[in-house]
């Protein structure tokens, strides 16, 4: 073989792998664009939209309010403007002045403007467009909405939430996989709640059983474990308690105390919702105080794990909470 159809077979090996990585490149950064829902819903689909691209200038701050337009209320978008005409006219997509604006290629005359940076995408655009069609349905924020079981969720014969997952996988031409046998199933809820494996024996138990109830009791077999009130116990203290991991030795001031604990509760025990329990201190030093004084609180943890003796507080001034 020649030296050059070996120059020519190396070069082409050379430009295909980089059009291979370059088409690899591309299709990653591809986003996922989800099917547009049959009916769309303003809390879901649509606030998120004005949140992020129109609040700034249309949003409840009246300081950056522009056009004296606002789109965080119902009466706001859908009231009259000078010209007679409505930011959006529900039904009337054509005569809705927000998708004129969104839709238009003037920079003069687009919105959001392009000095804001922000730039609705196509999907966005459609959302906007389709649910002005189909009334332009407003609703207060979601957390305020009292949630009530439709009747497809009440026909419906498996779990209630895998009926929204398997809505959404439908809208989006997805199939689902296949359900996981036992042992994946125990390994998982172990894992996730206790962060430990299963124990030979939980997993002969959970196989052995063949009732519909079966996940259901090994999910509540491992909620009532001492492993997983130390797991979540000791994620809800990190939260909970201050960091004394000063370079000087010294607590983290908290409004000008610092907080120190002198005893530790066993795993059993358990507090609701901020109630103090026997055999929890909490102190509280408060400085520059003469003669030193101290303040006592409870604490609000689900459980609080032993890690070991408590330490020595003989020599400091504290107050046991009971």
């Amino acid at each position: 073989m020649s030296v050059t159809c070996m120059k020519n077979k190396h070069i082409f090996f050379t430009i295909g792998a980089v059009l291979f990585f370059v088409y690899a490149f591309v299709g990653c950064k591809q986003s996922y664009s989800p099917a547009l829902a049959d009916k769309v819903d303003f809390n879901y689909d649509i606030r998120p939209i004005l949140v992020q691209k129109c609040y700034l200038c249309h949003g409840p701050d009246a300081s950056s309010r522009k056009g004296n337009l606002r789109l965080d209320t119902y009466e706001g978008a859908t009231a009259l403007t000078k010209n007679g005409e409505k930011a959006i006219d529900p039904i009337h997509s054509e005569k809705s002045l927000l998708l004129y604006r969104i839709n238009h290629k003037d920079p003069e005359i687009l919105m959001p403007t392009p000095e804001s940076k922000l730039k609705l995408t196509e999907r966005e655009i459609a959302l906007l467009k389709k649910w002005i069609e189909q009334g332009a349905e407003w609703k207060p924020y979601w957390a305020f909405i009292a949630p009530h079981e439709t009747e497809e969720v009440k026909k419906y014969s498996g779990n209630p939430i895998d009926y929204f997952i398997e809505k959404k996988l439908k809208e989006n031409d997805i199939d689902p996989q296949e359900q996981a046998d036992k042992n994946a199933l125990i390994r998982r809820v172990s894992y996730l709640l206790t962060g430990l494996p299963p124990t030979p024996e939980a997993i002969q138990k959970y196989i052995a059983d063949d009732s519909k109830e079966g996940y259901t009791k090994i999910v509540d077999h491992y909620l009532q474990s001492p492993q997983y009130g130390e797991r979540w116990a000791t994620k809800t203290v990190e939260f909970s308690l201050p960091r004394n991991s000063n370079r000087r030795g010294s607590t983290d001031s908290i409004l000008g105390a610092s907080m120190s604990i002198s005893s530790v509760m066993p795993v059993s025990s358990v507090i609701n919702g901020g109630s103090c329990v026997p055999g929890f201190t909490k102190v509280l030093n408060v400085p520059n105080t003469s003669p030193p004084q101290t303040l006592t609180a409870p604490i609000s943890v689900i459980a609080l794990p032993v890690f070991g003796d408590a330490p020595d507080v003989s020599k400091s001034r504290t107050t046991k909470v009971v």
